[in-house]
């Protein structure tokens, strides 16, 4: 189960899973039944072509271990009219408690349920019978069932506090990034066992102690502030981890953006990557230093020192610009992690994409 926040073609979703996929599935609540977009069978009668803000999607992967989509990234407050029966829908509001995220439904809803990804079961949340219920908190962009006796909206409202409230304003969260759980471990290390695996969306605050760096990644201490986890502590890599940021925040980078036409015709396929940390201070090809924060840097074999270029994925981009060089393949692309983020997850390590030419050095 999957919570979509944007209008997305099914076909642009089908290319990052490419090969992987067995089918993509929403439940129209009208007819209280399935649409689906099987690989198989791409053109038959009333299958489905796009998606929307809100909508919960069903996929179905073949068993890819550490496969990872990138939705959208944007999460916007969202009303959504629901129907009496079972809804699949996303979340649109910020992190909250089941009780704060229902709250706008009343006493329509029967039952809410998640698939955990992790445990390969369902999750519930029943507010008439709050000893039975195992799901306490939603993420931003959670897929859920939701069982109405009776048509409702259901409207996230002002945006919830952030976990912690008020007081945890000014400390640092993050969010965990993947499809797959990221270990929290006892010590910063990965030769120590997990004490818990974290789901992807899990919030966690920073204890705003050094990092550490050991077996290729930074570690920092975190407290996970929501899930069956809840007011654990320990150690995870930063690398697998995103900024937290707040429904109706500012994009965390201006050189990047979504375009429904896509990449144009003459872009370019290939692979991105990203930088390893350790490279972070050092003296790029191309002049200037490497700082792993800066969303415009890029390495490249194939073009020049200064040219522009669009990496595309899908209807996401990132501009950035040629600065250093390396040992990859021609037409593949190395990022900084802050570029990479743009348009995919670190957890993929390496991600398709169409480079389009903007400018040539000192055009």
């Amino acid at each position: 189960m999957v919570g979509w926040t944007a209008h997305t073609r099914i076909a642009d979703i089908a290319g990052m899973l490419e090969h992987y996929l067995d089918g993509i599935y929403v439940f129209d609540a009208q007819t209280q039944s399935f649409r689906s977009f099987l690989p198989d069978r791409p053109t038959r009668a009333g299958y489905l072509t796009e998606v929307g803000p809100g909508d919960g999607l069903l996929i179905r992967i073949k068993d890819v271990r550490g496969l990872v989509l990138q939705r959208p990234s944007n999460v916007e407050p969202r009303a959504l009219d629901l129907r009496a029966g079972f809804n699949l829908v996303a979340w649109t509001g910020a992190a909250a408690t089941m009780e704060q995220a229902t709250s706008s439904l009343a006493d329509a809803l029967v039952a809410a349920f998640w698939w955990d990804p992790i445990a390969q079961e369902y999750r519930t949340y029943r507010p008439d019978l709050p000893r039975f219920s195992n799901l306490e908190e939603v993420a931003p962009a959670q897929a859920l069932w939701l069982q109405l006796d009776a048509d409702a909206t259901w409207d996230p409202g002002e945006a919830a506090p952030a976990p912690g409230g008020s007081e945890a304003a000014d400390e640092e969260l993050l969010q965990v990034l993947g499809s797959t759980c990221l270990n929290l471990r006892s010590a910063p290390t990965t030769a120590r066992p997990a004490i818990a695996c974290l789901a992807a969306g899990t919030i966690l605050r920073s204890l705003g102690e050094a990092p550490v760096n050991a077996d290729r990644y930074e570690w920092i201490r975190v407290t996970v502030t929501m899930g069956p986890h809840s007011g654990r502590t320990g150690w995870v890599a930063r690398d697998f981890t995103t900024p937290y940021q707040r429904p109706g925040a500012a994009a965390p980078a201006a050189n990047s953006g979504t375009d429904p036409n896509g990449p144009p015709a003459d872009a370019v396929a290939g692979d991105a990557t990203f930088y390893h940390h350790s490279l972070a201070g050092n003296v790029m090809y191309c002049g200037g230093t490497y700082e792993p924060d800066d969303p415009t840097i890029a390495a490249s074999t194939t073009y020049d020192c200064g040219t522009r270029l669009r990496v595309w994925r899908g209807m996401q981009y990132v501009d950035v610009t040629v600065q250093d060089t390396g040992a990859f393949p021609v037409n593949d692309i190395d990022l900084s992690p802050a570029a990479f983020r743009q348009i995919g997850t670190l957890p993929e390590g390496r991600i398709r994409v169409h480079i389009e030419v903007l400018s040539q050095p000192g055009q």
